[in-house]
């Protein structure tokens, strides 16, 4: 079995679209200019690295040369810097966001199903941040992907909802990937989005690699971690996009 995927950096960088599609989503559905609200952007961004750090405090689940006392010295400076980038645009929510995600990392991660739900919702708290326009048909397909993709990665690491779901984990997964495609073509369709063009590529990708690797428990680590560079790569195209629009 291919040894389970927990991010490559100290930091885990690769895992900041979890908070930057979320904001340049909010951002496109607002019509605001990504320039003017960067510093609160970078704010964001420190707050998520600090959650990832306390993670890895809490967990211990990768090998890293630094010691949990040093890694909590490191997430505290990280609170900090995003407090002070952030304060006033969104201090509430951000407060939230750090409560929340330091009780997910305390206690309601160990809760099956439900961890992945709590972490869709805290997720969601960057987008009602710099959204001035709620939008649903944005909040709809989003929760979808990300529902699939914390499935995923329950598959990948075997985890206690994995543990508790057992063979329904994978059932869930296809319906998540499916619903995800049908509202980002309804999307494309009834709003004229084109950014919604390239989510539908992802979410054909998804729901044929879930088919593809049904059977073989071996491979999600590794669609964890394409999943992953993916997201990437649409992070890239969606700041592209903002800044040149």
């Amino acid at each position: 079995m291919l040894k389970e995927y927990h991010g490559n950096s100290l930091y885990r960088l690769e895992y900041l679209p979890t908070v930057l599609i979320p904001i340049f989503f909010a951002l496109i559905d607002s019509h605001k200019s990504i320039l003017n609200v960067m510093p609160f952007i970078i704010g964001w961004c420190f707050l998520a690295l600090g959650l990832f750090l306390m993670n890895d405090v809490i967990d211990q689940d990768r090998t890293l040369e630094l010691s949990r006392r040093a890694l909590f010295f490191l997430y505290i400076m990280c609170l900090t810097l995003g407090f002070s980038l952030i304060r006033p645009h969104g201090l509430y929510f951000a407060l939230l966001f750090s409560v929340i995600g330091a009780l997910y990392n305390l206690k309601l991660k160990y809760l099956p199903f439900f961890k992945n739900i709590f972490l869709i919702m805290l997720l969601g708290l960057p987008y009602l941040d710099f959204t001035s326009h709620i939008r649903i048909l944005t909040i709809i397909p989003f929760f979808f992907l990300g529902l699939f993709a914390e499935l995923v990665h329950s598959l990948a690491d075997r985890d206690v909802t994995f543990q508790r779901l057992q063979r329904k984990t994978i059932y869930l997964a296809f319906f998540s990937s499916v619903a995800f495609l049908v509202f980002s073509v309804v999307n494309i369709i009834v709003a004229d989005f084109n950014y919604y063009i390239p989510l539908t590529v992802i979410a054909i990708l998804g729901t044929l690699g879930v088919l593809f690797i049904w059977n073989k428990p071996d491979r999600w680590p590794l669609a964890k971690k394409l999943g992953t560079e993916i997201f990437n790569l649409f992070t890239i195209y969606l700041l592209i996009q903002l800044l040149f629009r």
